[in-house]
């Protein structure tokens, strides 16, 4: 709608876009603050941490403002991952983050660690081939693939042509 050509749907599109992009500040802002009064409560920072998270996954900011978000959360999730690493979902959001970041050999060895962490979930060695996707690492995955093959059996030739073809 803010591609339209009318002035009136360009201006409600406008005024939504600021409404949401408030309403998410404001969020945060609320999250930051009761963090700051507690910052050694780690349900107050993993609460900061998802608030941002919430207004990323939005897809209202881009550039600049996209980034800083994403710096933020990355340094919060650091704090947050030192005093818990044992948290898988924020490590997932770590690795996910380091990703969006294009920050590759972080996102690499943050998801292999996680991946070491809990062997036996499915969904995070696929975690694991979808970051060495991206990153275009097919020694990586190659590696991992022969290790998960020996530590789950047999993948599906689908798997494995998915995996391999990058």
């Amino acid at each position: 709608s803010m591609k339209s050509e009318d002035i009136e749907v360009i201006h409600i599109a406008a005024s939504t876009i600021m409404k949401m992009q408030r309403t998410y500040e404001n969020k945060i802002k609320e999250a930051s603050d009761q963090y700051s009064e507690m910052p050694d409560n780690m349900a107050r920072l993993k609460n900061y941490i998802l608030a941002i998270q919430d207004y990323y996954i939005q897809g209202i900011l881009n550039g600049e403002a996209a980034s800083s978000l994403l710096e933020q959360q990355a340094e919060l999730l650091n704090k947050y991952l030192t005093v818990l690493p044992e948290d898988k979902e924020m490590g997932i959001l770590m690795v996910k983050n380091l990703v969006l970041q294009k920050k590759y050999t972080e996102a690499e060895n943050a998801a292999e660690f996680i991946r070491y962490s809990y062997m036996i979930d499915i969904d995070l060695w696929e975690l694991s081939v979808d970051v060495y996707t991206t990153t275009g690492n097919k020694k990586k995955l190659q590696e991992m693939t022969e290790e998960a093959e020996k530590f789950f059996g047999v993948w599906s030739q689908a798997d494995k042509l998915r995996w391999i073809e990058i």
